[in-house]
């Protein structure tokens, strides 16, 4: 599931979108942190976060389609698991990520981001 999610969040796209407005809008932007591997933390829970909802939106039909996400990949690691029990799985985790996204956020000492930077992410 972990490389599943290091490489499927980059095709969420979410830190295309929060990076260079976050770039644009702070001088004080760290440039280090616009490179893939140096995300802060805050951008790679967001692309997670992304990445797992559309993962239960979409699970129906990449099955169909014969593709994997973390709902199909969760099923396949947990034989004894139906698809309702891999849905609430992933709904556990999306909940648990959101709770330390809201924590990077809001809490100046997890996150060196500027406070502008941060906004953009919770938006």
């Amino acid at each position: 599931m972990e490389e599943y999610l290091r490489n499927g969040i980059i095709s969420t796209a979410a830190h295309t979108i929060v990076l260079p407005i976050s770039y644009l809008m702070e001088s004080c932007f760290p440039q280090h942190k616009l490179k893939p591997g140096n995300y802060d933390n805050i951008t790679t829970l967001l692309m997670t976060i992304t990445r797992l909802l559309n993962d239960l939106q979409s699970y129906q039909k990449e099955r169909e389609q014969g593709k994997i996400n973390s709902v199909l990949l969760n099923m396949r690691s947990h034989c004894s698991f139906k698809i309702e029990d891999s849905i609430a799985y992933i709904e556990k985790i999306i909940e648990s990520k959101r709770r330390e996204f809201v924590e990077y956020v809001l809490m100046d000492e997890l996150s060196d981001l500027p406070k502008p930077c941060k906004d953009i992410h919770m938006s």
